[in-house]
């Protein structure tokens, strides 16, 4: 069985790094974050695409290059949330958690008992297909897995020391896009989405393993504004964005030289 890379260095009080592949179903570019040194790849299952075995073949790429597996699932069904370590997972995040009792679900649905109440199935990947002892499978997996909710509604924000002390639940992962939107605002420097990062902050500095972050950019300065507000959890590679800006410069560089010659 593997262990988690995430969980070892947040345990460390060391910062964690991922990366969204989100283009597309590949087997290249998680691995390629792994290799590069992100710690944790995160495939979106709610906004995305993808199949389970495309699921599968991303969270094989991303173990083979080192990183830990984040999967945003695709629904709150159960099945949705242990699925995800039967494939291989090490982590999940629930989007649009609203309240304690929606965290507890998450909780319930991704660990086994006595934290959860997770379907039961030890003959696939993160059991090593039925070859380990059931009660170190439990034991293994309750410590070695994580549960991650997105704080992207008001009422999370409003709810957010009920959520942050929910036991079992290990990250909270603030989610700009809709928190603007329900907000009616359009830009992540607005008071409303600024005091949301404060609170989530001031949430998780009461208790012990509870680390937060979100999706940012990869502008320096950035990063360390969150982190210096104790952000564990960063996000700053994302596909898009990385072929966004590089083919936005070089045609950029083409239209210049066109316009150099004249054509």
């Amino acid at each position: 069985m593997r262990n988690s890379k995430v969980l070892a260095k947040l345990r460390a009080g060391k910062p964690v790094f991922g990366a969204n592949p989100s283009l597309g179903p590949s087997l290249i570019t998680p691995g390629l974050a792994g290799k590069i040194g992100c710690d944790v790849v995160w495939i979106d299952m709610e906004h995305r695409w993808f199949t389970y075995q495309d699921m599968i073949t991303m969270i094989y790429s991303a173990r083979e290059g080192g990183a830990d597996a984040m999967i945003r699932i695709m629904d709150h069904n159960p099945a949705s949330f242990y699925r995800c370590f039967e494939c291989g997972a090490t982590g999940v995040m629930m989007y649009h958690c609203k309240s304690r009792a929606d965290a507890e679900k998450a909780v319930y649905n991704s660990k086994f008992s006595p934290v959860g109440r997770r379907g039961w199935e030890n003959v696939l990947i993160d059991g090593d297909f039925g070859l380990i002892d059931r009660k170190e499978f439990i034991e293994h997996h309750n410590r070695e897995s994580f549960v991650c909710v997105q704080i992207e509604d008001p009422e999370a924000v409003d709810a957010i020391d009920e959520i942050v002390d929910t036991e079992g639940l290990d990250m909270l992962f603030i989610g700009p896009g809709d928190l603007m939107q329900a907000y009616d605002v359009y830009s992540v420097d607005a008071p409303e989405i600024v005091e949301a990062h404060k609170k989530v902050a001031q949430a998780c500095a009461k208790y012990k393993n509870k680390w937060w972050g979100g999706a940012c950019s990869s502008d320096i300065d950035d990063i360390n504004r969150l982190l210096d507000m104790g952000a564990r959890f960063l996000f700053p590679f994302v596909d898009y964005s990385a072929v966004l800006s590089t083919w936005q410069r070089e045609m950029e560089a083409v239209n210049n030289l066109l316009a150099k010659k004249g054509l």
